[in-house]
This record gives structure tokens, C-alpha cells and sequence, in this order.
């Protein structure tokens, strides 16, 4: 058995790493077998387990001593469901406000020069976007609608303009009975510049249209005014005992 104890924090931020990409993209042929091996996470057929990789990352981890270690106890807790929720909560906000420091952070337009930001350039920019959705996410599975809705809000100051957001804001909007809220914010978008179709031109020089905002925009608002009419309340189901 690898002793986890003896790996010093360059050490431990690598393999929870490749551990974490393990899971995401297949094994990283830079992983040593053996060591996986050691580890006692892979299946008969050679590939990680997802659920003990989490934990053997959880463990690997555990001192939150880098930057790299304290982020992926974050993206394992909130991989983990419903059991760990609180956890992941814990540790996003605290890597998000601490690490990722968002309070003084620049917004990042995803829509800009008339057209959409397809990749983030900023690496800190991507992972906190995607953290902040996946705060939002544990907050909103909590039944704690008003911390979702604010860690939305937060993510759509930082990362403007982006149809994933917004979408998942209408969904809390729902959630919380709040449907002509979801009903306003989709007008008021349509009217703006982001939601527009626009032309464009790849590096090969061909020439695209693209009107998927505007799309996925009014099928949104086709959909809630139809759950407006209908009268519909959403009910939260019954917590599971602990």
C-alpha cells in the first residue's frame, strides 16, 4: 500500500490530480500502474473507480496545503452527491472566496466584439465558473434557493452573458415559485445584444450563423409561461432520512 504520508505536497497535488483527470478523460498513461495499483482503486478491467477515487483524492488531500489540493477537495465533494453536499459547500466557498479571491475579481464578458467567448483563456476564469456553478448547484439541491439564486447572480456579474447561467437561474426562479421572475428575465434578455444572431468567421475562413441564444431563449419562454397557465407550484420532495 502507497504510504500517502510519505509524498510531499508536489507529490500529493500530481497524483490527486492525474487521479481527478483519471476520471474525466480516462487514465493518463503518465500515471504509474503500480502506483494505482497500490492505491487499490481500479476495477478488473484497469480503469479507476469513481467513487474511491474521490475518496482516495479526499485523502490525499486532506492537508489543504496547496492551492491544487484545497480545489480538487472541492470538485471531489461536490462530485460526490447528496451524502457529502455540506462538505462540498464548505470547501467551494471557501476556495472560491479564498483561493479564487471572486470578490476582487474582473468580470469576464462571455459575449463580447459581437460575439460569443467559446473558450476562457484564463484558467482561474474557467475553474471559477465552473465551481461557482457547482456551488450554486449544491445550494440549489439543498432546497436553499435564495443562496443558489445569489451565487448565480454572483457568476452572471463575473461571467456575463452566458446562456448556461441564465438558464440555470430560470430553473431556481421555478424552484421558488417565481415564474414571471424567470418570464421578465427572458424578455429582458432578448431584447439585449448577446442574444442575437450573429455571423462569423473561423480561422479557415468559412462563414457561420448562429442564433442558439435567441433559440434556446424562446423555447425557455414558451416553456414557463406554459407552467404559468397551467398554475403550476413546484413541491419540493421529502428530505431522505439520514
Amino acid at each position: 500500500m502507497l504510504d500517502l504520508e510519505k509524498l510531499n505536497d508536489y507529490e500529493k497535488d500530481k497524483l490527486a490530480d492525474e487521479l481527478f483527470n483519471s476520471l474525466c478523460i480516462g487514465i493518463n498513461i503518465r500515471i504509474d500502474k503500480n502506483k494505482l495499483s497500490e492505491l487499490n482503486i481500479l476495477n478488473e478491467k484497469g480503469y479507476t473507480e469513481f467513487r474511491p477515487t474521490l475518496h482516495m483524492i479526499i485523502k490525499i488531500c486532506s492537508t489543504r496545503n496547496t492551492k491544487k489540493q484545497r480545489e480538487l477537495l472541492a470538485r471531489a465533494y461536490s462530485w460526490l452527491g447528496s451524502e457529502y453536499r455540506k462538505q462540498a459547500i464548505e470547501h467551494l466557498s471557501y476556495y472560491l472566496y479564498n483561493d479564487l479571491n471572486i470578490s476582487k475579481r474582473k468580470p469576464y464578458p462571455m459575449f463580447k466584439n459581437g460575439q460569443e467567448v467559446f473558450n476562457i483563456k484564463d484558467k482561474d476564469s474557467f475553474i471559477c465558473r465552473a465551481l461557482l456553478w457547482d456551488l450554486s448547484g449544491a445550494y440549489e439541491k439543498e432546497y436553499q434557493f435564495d443562496e443558489a439564486l445569489h451565487t448565480l447572480n454572483l457568476t452572471w456579474y463575473l461571467f456575463p452573458y452566458c446562456y448556461t447561467t441564465l438558464a440555470k437561474k430560470l430553473n431556481i426562479y421555478r424552484k421558488m415559485n417565481k415564474l414571471d421572475n424567470a418570464i421578465n428575465a427572458i424578455r429582458k434578455a432578448l431584447m439585449e445584444e448577446w442574444t442575437q444572431p450573429y455571423t462569423y468567421i473561423d480561422l479557415l475562413g468559412r462563414e457561420y450563423f448562429t442564433d442558439s441564444n435567441k433559440r434556446s431563449l424562446l423555447n425557455d419562454l414558451e416553456k414557463y409561461e406554459k407552467l404559468k397557465q397551467k398554475g403550476y407550484i413546484y413541491k419540493p420532495r421529502p428530505r431522505k432520512k439520514q
